[in-house]
């Protein structure tokens, strides 16, 4: 019988939980087409946050790569069809049924700074933000080798609900988002840039800014609770 490796105790980044831990691709590995960039960014996760977190991340990139104006990106179409795949399963139709039931037009930013409209679902923005606070937990691990604090936020904002801010905030978000469009940006192949900021409030403040088919996304910050 071959025997089992041996899997290395330590904390999950995710939870702060002390145990067991497996790799966890952020962002996830399932928005990228084959063959997969050499950069990919991993991190230590136990098992529940790293498996539990698979239909999340299957349900962010469906909303992520049906909206029209992804349509011509390179990667985006290279995994489409697996995407279109997912959809036709038979006990995928009622999830299919009421994710088409419930789009909506919405404002979305361009990697310039440009605005625009497309196509958002938008009835289970949790679940888009529980896989975007992840990443963001990982990005911070990957760059600081150090947990996101347990006394501060991930704070997730989608760009479609800027319109919905008052304008004060508005205006401030703006502000970050004009900012992280001209800071330095990491790039994992065609399919997931970011940019970071750290605050002059000082550490571990920060705010980010997470692009995916060359179509900016999501805003967030890192903040005390």
């Amino acid at each position: 019988m071959r025997k089992q490796k041996k899997r290395r105790i330590g904390e999950c980044v995710y939870c702060g939980n002390v145990g067991p831990l497996t790799e966890d691709h952020i962002p996830p590995q399932n928005l990228f087409p084959k063959p997969r960039p050499a950069n990919l960014i991993s991190v230590p996760s136990c098992d529940s946050c790293n498996g539990g977190a698979s239909k999340d991340d299957e349900y962010f990139r469906l909303c992520l790569t049906v909206v029209e104006n992804a349509k011509g990106q390179p990667a985006r179409d290279a995994v489409f069809p697996s995407v279109l795949r997912s959809l036709v399963r038979p006990e995928a139709k009622g999830f299919s049924t009421s994710f088409w039931n419930d789009t909506a037009r919405a404002d979305r930013l361009s990697p310039s700074g440009l605005w625009g409209t497309g196509t958002l679902h938008a009835a289970a923005g949790h679940r888009m933000d529980r896989v975007a606070v992840r990443i963001v937990k990982g990005l911070f691990f990957s760059e600081t080798r150090q947990r996101v604090p347990d006394d501060h936020a991930v704070r997730p904002l989608h760009v479609s609900r800027l319109t919905g801010l008052d304008p004060n905030k508005r205006q401030a978000v703006e502000g970050f988002i004009d900012a992280l469009l001209n800071t330095q940006t990491k790039r994992i192949g065609d399919v997931f840039a970011f940019s970071r900021l750290w605050s002059q409030n000082g550490w571990p403040r920060c705010v980010w800014l997470l692009e995916f088919y060359r179509r900016v996304e999501y805003f967030i910050m890192i903040w005390p609770t």
